[in-house]
């Protein structure tokens, strides 16, 4: 730690959440002082551009450079905050501090999905500390709940909306009646949403995010590969009315769970309409975690954003600050590192091993004896159907058949589906969602 009682900070990337944390120290830099006890000071800002949020004033010393190498090579600096995207550069200059010995914070999920055990073996070796709360689910402090909170827990489940893009569209659509395509445009109009959207509304944002919960939940490493993710593009606003009238709400769904093997999954969900998670709408996200001795419990709030995920961000600075200033783990590395990455790899339960309720829409020409043509095949593979459904009836035309089913194995439903699939008055592939009746939790 430097002396003078001042924990030098470096900003490496100066976006959106780089331009939050230079809110936050700005903002809020008598507060932090008094409960640290200690100045944080903003050293260095790396960046091509230099921000508008910046008042040098309020740094003074502070240095604005295009290139990290200054940040490293400085042996004064302490922590260095990391929010650049992508993969390969941030992986090389987070990999490059960890070996100069400075702790690191960062935002990255996918970086650390993917690539987050040679990043905590870097730290273990440099006896570094590495904070990524923001990775998850931005000012929401689910990542310090479970390595803290819920420590002497067994973990259950974990289910999250983890997406606030995914969660914005399914959210317009039913309240506005307008279709996936619709909602995707107005998201992107207020900025909720990427003009290459394919990240969120496919699943794997919510894959990386769930990796990582996975693997503090359950003591191990996921290959990121391995976790299944399906998005919301096929979802219509049929099937969210459906769902709401077979008493359910349609929500992009992180599932981590142990079952005998690890199962971790992202997929659209049908959750009961009067649990916690239903309520969940537009950009909020929410996690639910169920310990064995806790019982379930709900983390709740804003997903992202500049200051939610700068204010995590910080809370990491704070952190890794309070432990330099006490100097505990002197000798130890991050105990993160120790207790949840250092461990073997996880193995997985496959997709085809799930055992839930299905809702299945068939869009197949309107004619007498289909519906029994479909039952036919899926009571050939033990598929009991709890409910069904045809409102649209025009001779000839191309209609909706909307079927529930009891608990089925997925295996045997995709099977049946590609059995159904080639039936000739079937026009397009079906559409399966998950029904997650095993949820606990339900408000009451």
């Amino acid at each position: 730690m430097s002396e003078n009682k001042i924990i030098n900070l470096a900003l490496v990337c100066c976006g959106t959440v780089g331009g939050g944390v230079i809110n936050i120290l700005t903002k809020n830099h008598a507060l932090i002082k008094k409960r640290l006890g200690l100045e944080l000071t903003l050293k260095y800002v790396v960046d091509v551009k230099r921000p508008d949020e910046l008042d040098e004033k309020l740094f003074p010393g502070m240095k604005f450079c295009d290139r990290i190498e200054p940040v490293i090579n400085d042996p004064q600096v302490d922590i260095v905050i990391h929010l650049v995207g992508g993969e390969a550069l941030e992986r090389e200059f987070i990999l490059s501090s960890l070996k100069k010995g400075k702790h690191v914070v960062t935002a990255n999920k996918a970086l650390l999905a993917k690539h987050g055990a040679a990043i905590f073996r870097e730290a273990l070796a440099h006896k570094c500390h590495v904070g990524f709360e923001a990775s998850v689910a931005g000012g929401i402090p689910v990542i310090k709940a479970l390595k803290e909170g819920l420590a002497a827990n067994h973990i259950k489940a974990i289910y999250g909306i983890i997406n606030g893009t995914a969660n914005y569209i399914l959210t317009s659509m039913q309240r506005a009646g307008c279709s996936f395509e619709d909602a995707l445009a107005t998201a992107q109009a207020k900025g909720y949403a990427e003009a290459d959207p394919s990240f969120d509304v496919e699943g794997i944002d919510s894959a990386h995010k769930i990796t990582i919960l996975a693997e503090l939940a359950y003591g191990g490493l996921v290959d990121f590969n391995s976790v299944y993710a399906e998005g919301i593009e096929r979802i219509t606003l049929n099937d969210l009315r459906y769902a709401e009238e077979f008493g359910y709400t349609v929500k992009l769904l992180g599932i981590a769970q142990m079952n005998q093997k690890l199962d971790v999954r992202v997929h659209p969900a049908m959750i009961p309409t009067q649990h916690l998670l239903a309520k969940v709408d537009g950009v909020y996200n929410a996690v639910y975690i169920e310990g064995d001795m806790v019982g379930p419990t709900i983390y709740y709030g804003q997903g992202a954003g500049r200051e939610p995920t700068a204010s995590a961000v910080m809370a990491d600075v704070i952190e890794i600050a309070q432990r330099l200033i006490s100097n505990r783990d002197k000798n130890a590395g991050d105990y993160n590192v120790l207790n949840y990455f250092s461990k073997n790899s996880l193995e997985l339960l496959g997709p085809e091993n799930i055992n839930t309720g299905y809702y299945i829409r068939f869009m197949t020409i309107d004619q007498p004896g289909v519906l029994a043509q479909i039952s036919g095949v899926l009571g050939a593979h033990k598929i009991s159907i709890s409910a069904v459904t045809q409102k649209e009836r025009h001779a000839g035309d191309i209609v909706p058949i909307i079927l529930m089913t009891h608990t089925a194995p997925e295996q045997a439903v995709a099977a049946a589906l590609t059995e159904v699939e080639r039936l000739s008055v079937v026009k397009e592939p079906p559409l399966k969602i998950r029904v997650m009746n095993e949820l606990s939790g339900e408000e009451k």
